[in-house]
């Protein structure tokens, strides 16, 4: 053993381990959060897409519908 290095007592060994089973919880803790967090930025990003390719679905097949419609009146008209 070198000269400037301690043994430590079982008391500090038990205590270090402690701090570092703490240290562990936090870390699996902020870890759960971020996920989470992440998770659910993520839905909500998924979401908004979601809602705005329903809304471009629906605006395209509306003016589908106008289109068959002037096609129709058309039809009719030139029968």
């Amino acid at each position: 053993m070198a000269k400037n290095e301690e043994l430590l007592t079982t008391p500090q060994v038990a205590r270090l381990l402690e701090c570092c089973r703490n240290s562990v919880e936090k870390l699996w803790r902020a870890g759960e959060l971020t996920g989470r967090l992440l998770g659910n930025r993520i839905f909500i990003e998924f979401e908004s897409v979601k809602a705005l390719l329903d809304k471009r679905r629906q605006t395209t097949e509306g003016k589908l519908r106008s289109i068959e419609g002037k096609l129709r009146t058309l039809e009719s008209g030139a029968a």
